[in-house]
């Protein structure tokens, strides 16, 4: 690897665009390492970096990363000395605002890799940050149609039952009832914009969902030349995980067959929000209009319901953030 090879990796977009089915092909290759949705920026409080509170942080990435464990309310200590032995190393070395740099790389060494890739999309809102902290980072953000994210999103609930992560009920029970298409359709389009604002930069590449499932040797190449690793044969049969329609294990063939799966999950009101909230955006990423007849009544409904849900939806994650107002300003603002 030479000194012009992107030392870290990020996976970006909105969510349910395949994040985690093309950050587990990419982490089969020889030296990249892929990493839970770790979700730093949520965790960490700006206000308060103590030694005791940044180890509280990487406590936390550890519990997530080695056990899977975002989902879960425990706030243990199991790697408190871990932990403790990063932030002494930072406090004597290096800034704080390294922390995250070190804790992937840290992980990615202990697995045998020497290329971290994290995937928690919503690190699309935090690129500056992520410059200014890491050494010659990467960043690939994946797009896909936002019907199909909508359907996606619809479904998430059923993640748990189709995979073998153990997600809480009480969490499910969020996922299922704050559902909401106007909402997931506004962080879609938010998440394009946010995207249109870094393409093309040299260390920004841009890659469609749906090309991961149809191309998916020529895409993978062509995403391993932007990153300048030699490309193996056979990342691009990776099991894939987390959907919201199909059995954790599935291959790429059963889910291209279903690329539109979000016409029998959708009603057609469903995608008549989508599409005339993401117009522009969907087609100057080459996704054509369907155009269906909505029935305004149920339009209505969503529009009445919208902001009950955008406020249970803030009030349900707030143990997940340290600022949610902070994270929620990073989405709306230009």
């Amino acid at each position: 690897m030479d000194n012009n090879t992107y030392k870290s990796i990020f996976i970006v977009g909105s969510s349910r665009s395949g994040t985690t089915m093309l950050s587990r092909m990419l982490g089969s290759h020889s030296q990249i390492h892929t990493f839970e949705e770790l979700h730093f920026f949520n965790l960490l409080n700006a206000k308060d970096q103590s030694a005791k509170s940044l180890i509280k942080v990487l406590n936390r990435l550890f519990e997530v990363e080695r056990n899977a464990s975002f989902f879960d309310d425990s706030d243990g200590f199991q790697y408190e000395a871990e932990s403790l032995g990063i932030v002494n190393d930072l406090l004597h070395k290096k800034s704080v605002r390294n922390l995250f740099e070190e804790f992937v790389f840290y992980e990615a060494g202990k697995n045998g890799k020497i290329t971290p890739c994290e995937q928690t999309p919503m690190n699309l809102f935090y690129i500056e940050d992520i410059r200014d902290s890491f050494t010659n980072p990467a960043f690939i953000n994946i797009v896909r149609d936002p019907r199909a994210v909508l359907a996606s999103q619809k479904n998430r609930w059923k993640v748990g039952e189709l995979g073998n992560r153990h997600i809480p009920k009480n969490v499910i029970n969020r996922l299922r009832y704050t559902y909401d298409p106007i909402l997931h359709s506004i962080l879609w389009k938010r998440s394009i914009r946010r995207s249109m604002k870094y393409s093309p930069d040299k260390d920004f590449y841009n890659v469609k969902f749906e090309s991961v499932l149809k191309k998916s040797e020529n895409t993978l190449k062509d995403i391993f030349a932007f990153l300048k690793i030699d490309y193996q044969s056979g990342v691009s049969k990776t099991v894939k995980k987390g959907s919201s329609h199909f059995k954790e294990g599935g291959n790429n063939k059963s889910i291209e067959n279903n690329l539109e799966i979000w016409r029998d999950v959708l009603t057609n009101s469903e995608v008549y929000i989508c599409e005339m909230i993401c117009k522009s955006e969907m087609l100057a990423m080459g996704y054509q209009l369907k155009g269906t007849r909505a029935n305004f009544f149920i339009i209505a409904v969503y529009v009445l319901m919208t902001p009950f849900k955008g406020f249970a939806a803030l009030f349900l994650n707030i143990k997940n953030h340290s600022n949610i107002l902070s994270a929620v300003y990073r989405r709306i603002k230009k």
